[in-house]
């Protein structure tokens, strides 16, 4: 069996930036994951430690954005996606990051991505 998870708007701050006005100060990301698990084990028992423990993650996330330094969202999409997949049990992720502080003319930029495990 199998379930998903979807966490929506994880606000964090990181340096992150192609460009050097952009690198001067963190600025935000907005998360959004969605995330496949099995769930075999959960349903039978009802235990945590069964399971996909999103609060563990998303502390996991905040942690490694936070401290994070890549020049373009691909790249941290990338690899925040392998993290993440290598560090809990998740079959697949699919998450989304926006730079809302990209542009002034735009609201925000997004890249989306996409990775399962072998």
């Amino acid at each position: 069996m199998q379930a998903k998870i979807h966490l929506k708007n994880l606000k964090v701050d990181t340096l992150i930036g192609a460009r050097d006005q952009e690198r001067l100060k963190k600025q935000p990301l907005i998360f959004d994951l969605v995330l496949l698990y099995k769930i075999d084990s959960a349903v039978e028992c009802d235990y945590l430690d069964q399971t996909l423990d999103y609060s563990q993650l998303t502390k996991e996330l905040i942690e490694y954005v936070s401290h994070s330094n890549f020049h373009l969202l691909e790249k941290l999409a990338h690899e925040l996606a392998l993290h993440l997949i290598n560090a809990f049990p998740i079959l697949k992720i699919e998450l989304s990051i926006k730079k809302p502080l990209a542009m002034d003319q735009i609201a925000d930029v997004m890249v989306e991505y996409a990775l399962s495990k072998k």
